[in-house]
């Protein structure tokens, strides 16, 4: 290795005898020296990132460059950032500010001054390092495929059950069950309580998460809160909820409630919702287009057995007016024979399906409204709910002495109190 392809180490030494004996050259150029010392900074310090106070911010109008320093009590780091790195920060540095910036340790030569060429730049404070760690958990979590569309599953077309993960005493439950009941009354709602914001709420929401699946009863599952905050936001990018999400066997449709946002949940989920209530839209078909859809196809049925028994007719009529058919009367009348029971035939068949059709549509008609709650309530029932949470109270145990009860009758609501509660021993 030659003298220029090293770190200098002090070998060249003009007063050493090897030096007089060889009459080698024993100096190097002032390039020569910041070059080795460029090499040796650029091969020994890795990329990094570096915690300073913003100074001497300056952004350069005509190259979009942005140069600035990093200082602290001790030292003071020049560095530079690049138009097409400046173009992906999301915010404007200031003059003082404490940042966060990554990048590589480099020299520039003409000046003989070291510096950082940083590529990403962040605000140290808590915001700043939140949204570096959320980036750096997406990061982490796509690359073990938690996002990818091949994992994502498709939603049932029919759900019988219809299973919800969210606050008990949230709106969000409640616009989740007035849009399932509205759309598809058919449907049951298995509701898994869990906290949705807090420091425990990320625990709860994969706890729900999974003992739904250990129940196996739902077939589709939403996930989710309403709206809020953008940091009220924070249980649904944690890594735990995450994981329980993409483990999930039943399909799961995230509903976070904040349009704007896209959490962590939304990207593992089967489909996205932006609100709860799009959430119960998506999860369960509208039924009164099914109504729509079977008086469809019971037209269509009809018109294509009318065309089918046009064109026999039109075959017939060929056939009888043909040369060798007219000589033969007898044919021609087996032929007209032939016809009116095929014509017979065919309107027994269409008949037929026609009636199955209006017995299948009525018993599902008659499904829809047995299924209702309010045709129950027209039999003389009732319903008692709890004012506060709007919960049914199925239970006599569940009702405490004195507490306040609305009682639901198919013409109005009443409120009242419970003197006293007794239970069957």
């Amino acid at each position: 290795m030659s003298t220029n392809d090293r770190c200098p180490n002090g070998e060249n030494d003009p007063k050493s005898d090897s030096a007089e004996a060889s009459g080698s050259v024993f100096w190097l150029t002032v390039s020569q020296l910041t070059g080795h010392v460029k090499r040796c900074l650029e091969e020994s310090v890795l990329p990094t990132w570096v915690k300073g106070e913003l100074s001497n911010v300056k952004l350069h109008r005509p190259s979009g460059h942005l140069y600035f320093s990093l200082k602290d009590e001790g030292a003071v780091l020049r560095c530079v950032m690049f138009r097409r790195s400046v173009a992906g920060i999301g915010f404007e540095p200031m003059e003082g500010e404490d940042v966060l910036a990554f990048g590589r340790v480099t020299v520039y030569e003409r000046h003989g001054q070291y510096q950082l060429l940083v590529d990403d730049l962040v605000p140290a404070g808590t915001k700043g390092l939140a949204a570096l760690q959320l980036e750096r958990l997406k990061e982490r979590l796509a690359g073990e495929g938690l996002f990818d569309s091949a994992r994502k599953k498709e939603l049932p077309a029919f759900p019988a059950v219809v299973g919800v993960v969210t606050s008990p005493t949230g709106a969000a439950l409640r616009d989740i069950i007035r849009v399932t009941r509205r759309r598809w009354p058919a449907a049951r709602i298995l509701l898994s309580p869990a906290q949705v914001q807090g420091s425990d709420a990320p625990r709860t929401l994969a706890k729900a998460i999974e003992l739904q699946n250990m129940a196996g009863l739902a077939d589709v599952l939403i996930v989710g809160r309403g709206g809020g905050a953008r940091e009220d936001l924070s249980a649904f990018n944690e890594e735990i909820v995450v994981r329980a999400i993409a483990a999930s066997a039943i399909p799961i449709v995230s509903a976070v409630g904040h349009e704007t946002d896209t959490t962590l949940a939304d990207l593992a989920a089967d489909v996205r919702a932006p609100t709860p209530s799009a959430a119960a839209e998506r999860a369960v078909p509208e039924g009164r287009d099914l109504t729509l859809r079977v008086f469809s196809l019971g037209g269509r049925i009809e018109r294509a057995m009318g065309m089918k028994l046009e064109l026999l007719g039109e075959k017939l009529r060929r056939l009888q007016g043909s040369h060798g058919l007219r000589g033969p009367r007898y044919l021609v009348q087996e032929k007209a024979l032939r016809f009116d029971e095929l014509g017979s035939r065919l309107k027994a068949v269409m008949d037929g399906q026609l009636n199955q059709l209006e017995t299948r549509f009525t018993g599902l008609d008659e499904r829809l409204a047995a299924l209702n709650p309010m045709a129950v309530l027209q039999r003389g029932y009732t319903l008692c709910v709890d004012p506060r949470s709007r919960a049914l109270l199925a239970r006599a145990k569940e009702v405490q002495t004195g507490q306040l009860l609305e009682v639901v009758f198919s013409d109005g609501e009443v409120t009242c109190q419970a003197i006293k509660t007794t239970q069957p021993t």
